[in-house]
């Protein structure tokens, strides 16, 4: 009671009467719905407090715990209009968040992301460890010292037996499943990724892409060379698929390609966005504005390798 005057209290009026029940063990979580016009649950656990809306199915009038066979320790809620829900929380859902969020692991490091709401469709830029694999032949003709310093690093790599591999990974936004994903060169990692509108110049047509920033550092001795892909979104067939499943499914490809290396322009993309259907890199302290003629790979801004 002195839960609900403080409610009724501190809160704006409410034309469904506001209540506090307490939610006892829903999928593992801990906690108190309060009803209302505008309802919304707080969880508690680990020391932390959670607030979330849950004015999806508006005004809440009432609502208890709910557990037998076929709904494992789930709830039951009744609406303003007289609907009743019988629900229960996903397993993957945690309270441990500011949002409202459902977890999955993936079995790698996510270091990026975005998304594509054309596609419903997050891109990550994640990393795992791998076998070794053999780099390319350094080109010739180079300082002798920047020479040894490669050689040198690619001989500690190769006695590890390992590396960490990064990749591009297209993730469906509504079942956390891995799509396609794009595996870097070795040695290169990952910095920036971003979903961006490009203009073709060609046909003046607005595409949406995938833009990745990328860097191969290899220590101070050494140019570090970067580079810029640019994938796009589109549907592919599902070979061999079963009778009743989907036949295709959201997948990348590799639309255009860009490499920066040597002086000037040279080193890893930080930054990659757009600008009024160009594209805009960051590398280093300098800026960079891009067009897309629809060509692989596009155009090169003049003084720059």
């Amino acid at each position: 009671n002195i839960l609900n005057e403080f409610l009724l209290v501190s809160e704006a009026s409410s034309r469904v009467q506001r209540k506090m029940v307490r939610l006892e063990n829903v999928n593992g979580h801990y906690g108190y719905f309060i009803t209302g016009d505008n309802p919304y649950v707080v969880f508690v656990g680990q020391g932390q407090v959670r607030v979330y809306s849950a004015s999806k199915d508006g005004p809440v009038t009432s609502i208890t715990g709910f557990h037998n066979v076929n709904c494992n320790h789930g709830f039951v809620f009744a609406t303003e209009n007289g609907q009743v829900n019988v629900c229960n929380l996903n397993a993957r859902f945690s309270s441990k968040f500011s949002w409202c969020a459902e977890v999955k692991h993936v079995g790698s490091t996510v270091h990026k992301i975005t998304y594509s709401a054309e596609t419903r469709v997050l891109a990550a830029l994640v990393s795992k460890v791998i076998p070794y694999r053999k780099r390319k032949p350094e080109e010739g003709g180079g300082d002798a010292h920047a020479t040894n310093v490669y050689a040198a690093q690619e001989a500690a790599v190769a006695a590890e037996a390992r590396e960490e591999s990064f990749e591009v990974q297209l993730i469906s936004a509504e079942t956390l499943e891995v799509l396609w994903s794009h595996a870097l060169a070795p040695a290169e990692i990952g910095l920036s990724i971003s979903s961006v509108y490009i203009k073709n110049q060609t046909d003046e047509s607005m595409s949406s892409i995938i833009a990745v920033g990328t860097a191969t550092p290899r220590g101070e001795d050494y140019p570090c060379r970067g580079n810029v892909y640019l994938f796009k979104i589109e549907k592919q067939d599902i070979p061999n698929a079963e009778l009743g499943q989907p036949r295709v499914k959201w997948g990348g490809s590799l639309v255009s390609t860009k490499d920066f290396r040597g002086a000037p322009g040279g080193g890893g993309v930080h930054v990659v966005s757009c600008l009024d259907g160009y594209l805009l890199v960051g590398i280093g302290i300098k800026v960079l504005l891009f067009k897309w003629n629809g060509e692989y790979p596009p155009a090169t801004p003049p003084g720059y390798p």
